[in-house]
């Protein structure tokens, strides 16, 4: 009886017509549903979602006789009406040995239109239905549908952190969900306060883990490794590296205990490498390469690791180990297939075990080959399908680069081979349907996983008319699968594209970066940088250009587009954002286009300095500076130019007087010579502070993790952190014992914890910089992030009386 109550509650709210987001009025369906099916949580989302798209129905029994246009839900198994269809011949129903897959029928009875929805398993009918929602927000109608649908990549691997986000992965059909707190902040440590807090997280994550399957989806927790409580080596009495026997029962202990107290979970996420980050007490160790008097080979490293984790993971405990390959260089197990196959040998299980590499060879770049390690053992694999976006990253609003024709046949690449060991795909799954890299990636993902022979222009049109309506879909489809092209010629140098792990050395993200300390070196670093990208080009400039200026062809001729498509937008607001999209990629690869061109026009002018490649090397210049201006000033552009800016230095000093510029960077000091410089003045500095430690004001406490290089700037009792390169700080605590005066006082950084040569003063409080202390932090070269702690103390008089004037 509640359950009959509860439909004809949702029915009663659901009679009333409403218009769907294509503006047009939607005629009333009735959806049958078996009553214990109805109450599936997944089931129940997905009828939600319809709901929520604009499709406006009933809701209904299987016992209730049809009497409108309607979805069956159900094999004949779990449908009453379904089964009096395929018992009268109305429908002819294939067998379906896959859970996963559908067959979508559609049928008139009694002139009703009918559409069936069968599935291998109730999931399958899940699937059919998103599915239907999926054509309703593309043609804002439920179409004709006639056929069978099944996944050819089974596992469906993505974040599932919140139960919103599982509800997000069932919408994109994964099926497998990662997500919590890492595994550090879930293994019952025997120390506080790690212990209570986490016993408290496992709590929380059970939940989640309940309701994840609930939504038929697995749940993996994950973690970089190795990463470890110091309290664990010590019980142990382990040395922290692969030689030592005890770090290997120290390494199972951790999972041991974690899969004692965690039996809900399905499986664990692991990577392993230089790039391991850790947080709070904890402390890491990159296995593959680090270890005192360790001097196993890589492959040993490798082999010894997977067999351990593996043996309690699966063998212990029979859950899933899924093992992400990927590391920061292009000679080991990620990139190269000798050393790939030296590592996961026959001695390796296959049980139960899943690796997973990028498509690509290294990372998410273009000009990279497919990944070489697929298809040559028989362990199971997973494809990391990520965002082909290094020129920008989420949040900025440039123009989506769609990845579908890279990843198609990357996927068929695989897929070609009769034994292939594809399993699956992982991938991220976004909050939200727009405008983004993000979600066109996610979608196509989503499309090609199921079918990877799909037509991708066909995958782009139905995404830009979810998007922006049916009417302005052609043409966003044409900008969509122009972006590739765009990006890939307009903002890599092609010839400097291949043979390192990074093809795009010159732009991270959204910085241009400029290498070195040009405070310091006069930009020497930075333009020997740019020189080995000359001589990389030299064979080929006539080519290097031809295919800059074939990307910027693209991106105006996407541009012209949008301008035509812009009237076909009946959302004025996205209209406008779609529009500064497009116009911020073109004033990017315009503006990429003119800083190649003219270091390529400096290194030929020093080569060869005459008038003529003088007054081209200017002229490129003037025109640099005015595109990085107008890019600067596009809406939406966050992005640093400090690369082009140190080139247009170098520029004006060679135009001004080639042999004084010469001769200055020539003199300017080396890597060596800029570490002794900061050297000579922290010894300096440490001398002076100690000679007024007793009139020196502490000025700040500062604790962070740093993974590249950062500026810290304070002024009076404000703390500002300006990145540079690389990922931005994490973890950051401090405090301001006392402000910094408004005058000119001498800054001094007491360095407790650092790598590198650890923090220096590089602009002293003046009026010209409004009194702000500029303090320089680098953990470059290393990789990953390291726990950094330093002071701020000052002493009232001025630099120039301490003999601490800043020598840059």
């Amino acid at each position: 009886m509640r359950t009959k109550w509860f439909f004809a509650l949702i029915g009663f709210f659901m009679l009333n017509l409403s218009t769907n987001v294509f503006g047009s009025q939607v005629k009333k369906w009735s959806i049958y549903v078996n009553e214990e099916r109805a109450k599936d949580e997944a089931v129940k989302l997905a009828i939600a979602d319809l709901r929520a798209a604009g499709f406006v129905f009933n809701l209904v029994d299987d016992k209730t006789r049809i009497s409108a246009k309607s979805i069956l839900v159900g094999s004949p198994e779990r449908n009453k009406l379904v089964a009096k269809l395929a018992k009268s011949k109305n429908i002819e129903l294939q067998k379906l040995d896959d859970p996963q897959g559908y067959q979508l029928i559609t049928t008139r009875v009694n002139g009703n239109k009918i559409l069936v929805v069968s599935g291998g398993s109730i999931l399958g009918d899940v699937y059919g239905l998103y599915w239907i929602w999926d054509r309703f927000k593309v043609f804002g109608e439920i179409p004709e549908m006639n056929t069978v649908r099944t996944p050819k990549l089974k596992n469906r691997f993505t974040s599932g952190n919140s139960k919103a986000a599982m509800q997000n992965a069932l919408r994109y059909s994964a099926n497998w969900v990662w997500g919590g707190p890492s595994i550090n902040q879930l293994v019952p440590w025997d120390n506080e306060p790690e212990r209570s807090a986490n016993a408290k997280n496992r709590n929380n994550l059970k939940e989640l883990i309940d309701y994840a399957h609930k939504l038929h989806l697995k749940f993996f927790v994950y973690e970089d490794e190795f990463s470890y409580h110091p309290s664990l080596m010590q019980e142990f009495r382990a040395k922290a590296t692969p030689s030592d026997p005890a770090f290997w029962d120290a390494v199972q202990a951790k999972y041991r205990r974690l899969l004692q107290v965690l039996p809900e979970i399905d499986g664990v996420r692991i990577r392993t490498g230089e790039a391991t980050r850790v947080g709070g007490n904890f402390e890491a160790l990159d296995v593959m390469h680090d270890g005192e008097n360790c001097d196993w080979s890589l492959a040993k490293r490798y082999r010894t690791y997977v067999k351990k984790m593996y043996n309690v993971i699966v063998g212990e405990f029979d859950k899933i180990y899924y093992q992400r390959t990927w590391v920061t260089s292009a000679h080991e197990q990620h990139s190269m297939a000798t050393v790939y196959k030296d590592i996961f040998t026959d001695d390796i299980p296959v049980k139960n075990l899943y690796l997973s590499p990028y498509l690509s060879t290294t990372d998410r770049y273009f000009h990279q080959p497919y990944n070489p390690t697929f298809n040559l053992t028989p362990h199971n694999m997973f494809v990391l399908l990520a965002t082909l976006d290094y020129h920008g990253q989420a949040g900025v609003n440039i123009c989506p680069t769609y990845p579908g024709s890279y990843f198609q046949g990357g996927l068929q690449t695989i897929l070609a081979p009769k034994n292939s060991n594809l399993r699956g795909a992982d991938f991220g799954v976004p909050g939200k349907t727009d405008w983004s890299t993000q979600a066109v990636t996610a979608y196509s993902i989503y499309r090609l996983a199921w079918d990877p022979d799909e037509n991708v222009r066909g995958i782009a049109r139905d995404y830009a008319a979810m998007v922006f309506g049916q009417q302005a879909a052609e043409p966003l489809a044409d900008i969509l699968m122009a972006s590739a092209k765009a990006y890939k010629y307009g903002i890599y140098i092609e010839p400097a594209a291949h043979g390192d792990f990074r093809s795009l050395p010159h732009l991270r993200l959204t910085t241009f970066a400029a290498k070195g300390l040009p405070r310091l070196d006069n930009g020497k670093k930075h333009v020997d940088f740019l020189y080995n990208l000359y001589l990389r080009c030299k064979p080929w400039l006539e080519e290097t250009i031809l295919y800059l200026d074939y990307g910027l062809d693209v991106a105006e001729k996407m541009a012209a587009k949008f301008d035509s498509a812009k009237p076909l937008i009946a959302n004025s607001d996205l209209a406008k954002k779609a529009g500064d999209s497009v116009n911020l990629t073109f004033q990017l690869i315009k503006t990429n286009n003119l800083y190649v061109k003219t270091f390529l026009s400096y290194f030929a002018y020093r080569e060869n300095p005459i008038a003529e490649k003088k007054n081209n090397l200017e002229k490129l210049s003037i025109r640099l500076t005015e595109s990085m201006r107008e890019f600067s000033a596009a809406p939406g552009c966050v992005y640093r130019l400090d690369g082009m800016k140190q080139l247009l230095v170098n520029v004006d000093q060679v135009l001004q007087d080639l042999p004084l510029a010469e001769m200055k960077l020539r003199s300017a000091p080396d890597d060596i010579g800029v570490k002794k410089l900061i050297a000579e003045q922290q010894e300096k500095s440490a001398a002076v502070l100690r000679q007024y430690s007793n009139s020196a004001v502490k000025l700040l406490h500062w604790k962070a993790r740093v993974d590249g290089r950062d500026l810290l700037k304070v002024k009076a009792n404000n703390l500002e952190i300006e990145p540079l390169r690389f990922d931005p700080i994490a973890e950051m605590t401090y405090e301001i014992a006392n402000p910094l005066p408004g005058e000119a006082v001498t800054v001094i950084p007491v360095n407790i914890k650092s790598r590198s040569f650890g923090p220096f003063v590089l602009e002293q409080p003046t009026s010209e910089n409004d009194f702000t202390a500029v303090i320089y932090l680098s953990d470059f070269p290393r990789h990953g992030y390291s726990w950094w702690e330093l002071e701020l103390y000052y002493i009232e008089q001025s630099p120039e009386e301490l003999g601490l004037a800043v020598p840059w």
